[in-house]
């Protein structure tokens, strides 16, 4: 069941017969048209309290065991205790990150963060923490994609807290290889890729884009970004590529479709996996890194969360010391310079995507950890 955000149509048969699942909205399409802050929080609340009328509609006289709560707020939560009392299920929640909206900086005192972030980010920011107090009393099974939440939450909540398989992808949809935005049409010229969404990952993107600078006079090659068409997103990032000298090799993408996204992976000859901020970093787990994997091709990265579990340098990667200015010249050279090394890591990377992040054992994992818990109840 989706509450938020309203969709402009129902599932429809073709969905259901690819998917084997169907969803529901609990708001009629077309109230996202001209979309506003007050209008969004009025889709949020309503669409969520909706749940229970439209719950207590599909489900009649069936029994259901577990109750699945992906958006893990306040309002969620609620509605899920009050399904939970009345009906008597279980609630499972997935953890992936901390509470972001109050740790975009280390350096400014709580006072000056909640000053500077803007009204939605706020209420956003306040629902998920307020979520906290239910997620504690109330759930039954935490799942958490990081160590780092794992040990925060362990002994804290009166639930189970289970790992989760952090980014499952279902394979099939990246055999295409069709260059859908064009990436591939100079010859001689080496293709990188960075997966940068937010500003939050300019951490990790600004240290390539420097050792890229470097590389400028040496080697011929263009820098692929997709992220976001927010302003001070694309300032902070001009700025960025003019200071080292690429901005005229480098093309940005944003709100491009799922089949574009695949292309760009397929087709770029090199992937850059840019890190978070350290505090961001830490609390979750890169839900990227399965459509990095997936896509056979060389990846350089830092180790941050628990990615030292699947990547190991020079085998399925090629891992460099974050801000390691020529460690990352270096490794970026030795793939420039290798197409024996980009194939063999590339290969490697997939097997490693097959073996950890395929949808089907991940997903098996997960309705065995519920089975276990339903029959200890």
């Amino acid at each position: 069941m989706v509450a938020y955000p309203p969709e402009w149509k129902e599932c429809d048969l073709e969905f259901f017969e690819k998917n084997r699942f169907r969803y529901y909205h609990t708001l009629k399409g077309g109230l996202d048209s001209g979309s506003s802050l007050m209008r969004n929080i009025f889709c949020k609340i309503v669409g969520t309290f909706k749940v229970l009328a439209l719950y207590k509609k599909l489900m009649g006289g069936k029994k259901v065991d577990v109750l699945f709560v992906y958006g893990i707020g306040f309002l969620e939560l609620l509605v899920a205790l009050i399904l939970k009392i009345k009906y008597n299920v279980k609630i499972v929640i997935d953890k992936t990150d901390i509470n972001y909206q109050f740790h975009k900086s280390d350096n400014r005192s709580i006072g000056s963060m909640i000053t500077n972030i803007s009204f939605h980010e706020f209420l956003s920011g306040l629902n998920i923490a307020l979520g906290e107090f239910l997620i504690k009393r109330y759930v039954d099974i935490v799942f958490t994609v990081s160590s780092y939440l794992k040990k925060k939450y362990t002994g804290k909540v009166r639930g189970v807290v289970k790992m989760i398989n952090p980014a499952m992808i279902e394979s099939e949809a990246y055999n295409e290889t069709a260059d859908l935005l064009n990436i591939c049409s100079e010859q001689f010229c080496h293709s990188l890729l960075a997966v940068c969404v937010t500003e939050g990952y300019f951490y990790g993107l600004f240290p390539f884009i420097e050792a890229l600078g470097n590389l400028r006079n040496r080697h011929r090659f263009r820098l692929y970004v997709l992220g976001s068409d927010k302003r001070d997103y694309l300032e902070m990032l001009n700025a960025k590529l003019i200071e080292h000298g690429i901005h005229d090799v480098s093309t940005l993408f944003y709100k491009v479709s799922d089949r574009e996204v695949i292309s760009l992976y397929k087709n770029a000859d090199i992937l850059l996996m840019a890190q978070a901020s350290p505090k961001l970093a830490e609390g979750g787990f890169p839900s990227k890194i399965s459509e990095y994997l997936i896509s056979g091709k060389p990846i350089v990265t830092t180790l941050f969360s628990d990615l030292d579990r699947y990547l190991e340098d020079r085998r399925n990667c090629l891992v460099v010391p974050y801000g390691d200015i020529n460690a990352y010249e270096d490794a970026i050279c030795r793939l420039f310079d290798s197409k024996e090394l980009c194939d063999r890591l590339g290969g490697e990377a997939r097997k490693t995507c097959l073996e950890y992040f395929d949808y089907i054992k991940g997903t098996g994992k997960i309705i065995a950890d519920m089975r276990e818990v339903l029959l200890k109840a």
